[in-house]
């Protein structure tokens, strides 16, 4: 059967290799240009998927807030977070829907409508985190324990989310030089670290603060780092410590009036603190055993410090490798251009 077949149609090789292959053209989709028009587009804003994500997160803390309702110490507290919850959402949903409005959004995009939902967003979320994050009124945390894991967590997204919003208005629109400001951290890389520092010895210090009449509620030790409470009294000390030399080498960052020298004593300094204050508040029976503002804010300021200080190091060793003191200071004096002997006529 098989010769049959092959006698019944020969394969003429030949002419099979030499022969091109033929390929029919697709058919080309037809689309009406009037679905075209119909179909929504999303402008081109870079702060649609920050709306979008604030939304989604103020919509479950409002749900976390109002499960939670049975615990809150006042009234007044639940009220205010419910209330800031719904201004958040309620813009955020229309800046989100505004974005498919066409002559809406060319209205509202980029221009004051949108400013003035993101400054009024940024101050009610600003308190609302303040209230949500304060251990005495039972919301997100109780002590240095997190208790509701859904408020905590989706408070800070919102809040970024929320920043994130009104700094890229404020770039937009030119109310702020986004440029000056990107080419003074880029010439000055450790400024972003400062700044990062001083935020999380604020709210090291904050926190402890806060939480130091509950901590030191039970009977206290005359021996250092016995109890609690007198590591609860280091935390405060080391997140104020760390705010205040954070921003003096900040600002001298800025202001090329602190030397590398300095800046790298500071550092360390401060990186000292921070591995002491990470092994005895974070460590069994300390304030920040548990994981809360305090742990997250106590290793975030380690790892910073630590940074810092290997950064300050290296640029001092690298100018001094490099011959002499360009390593201690900032302004290391250009090498003066050569002159030119100009000929004689």
């Amino acid at each position: 059967a098989t010769d049959h077949n092959l006698t019944q149609y020969p394969i003429n090789r030949a002419h099979h290799i030499t022969r091109p292959c033929r390929t029919r053209p697709q058919p080309k989709l037809l689309v009406s240009t009037q679905y075209q028009t119909a179909m929504p587009s999303i402008p081109k804003s870079n702060r649609f998927n920050a709306w979008f994500m604030t939304m989604l997160f103020t919509a479950v803390a409002l749900g976390a807030v109002v499960d939670n309702s049975n615990k809150v110490n006042s009234r007044v507290n639940e009220d205010w977070i419910i209330s800031a919850c719904a201004i958040t959402l309620s813009f955020s949903a229309i800046m989100v829907i505004t974005h498919f409005a066409g002559d809406l959004s060319t209205m509202c995009i980029g221009n004051k409508p949108e400013g003035a939902m993101a400054f009024i967003c940024a101050a009610l979320w600003c308190a609302a985190t303040a209230t949500i994050m304060r251990p005495k009124n039972n919301l997100a945390v109780t002590g240095p324990v997190i208790v509701n894991a859904n408020l905590y967590f989706f408070t800070w997204g919102a809040l970024v989310a929320i920043i994130y919003i009104l700094g890229s208005y404020l770039t937009e629109t030119r109310t702020i030089d986004a440029g000056a400001i990107r080419n003074s951290v880029s010439s000055t890389p450790r400024l972003f670290y400062w700044l990062a520092l001083i935020t999380a010895s604020t709210i090291v210090f904050a926190t402890a603060a806060d939480q130091h009449g509950l901590v030191c509620s039970e009977n206290r030790s005359s021996v250092a780092f016995e109890n609690p409470c007198s590591k609860n009294s280091y935390a405060i000390s080391y997140g104020v410590i760390g705010c205040f030399f954070s921003i003096i080498a900040a600002l001298g960052t800025v202001t090329n009036k602190v030397s590398l020298t300095i800046e790298a004593l500071i550092s360390t300094m401060l990186f000292i603190f921070y591995c002491v204050g990470a092994a005895v508040v974070t460590g069994v029976g300390g304030p920040g055993e548990f994981v809360g503002n305090l742990y997250f804010a106590t290793w975030s300021g380690f790892l910073l410090t630590i940074s810092l200080s290997i950064s300050s190091i290296k640029e001092i060793m690298a100018g001094r490798n490099a011959g002499g003191d360009e390593g201690t200071s900032r302004d290391a004096p250009e090498p003066e251009a050569p002159v030119e002997a100009e000929d004689d006529v």
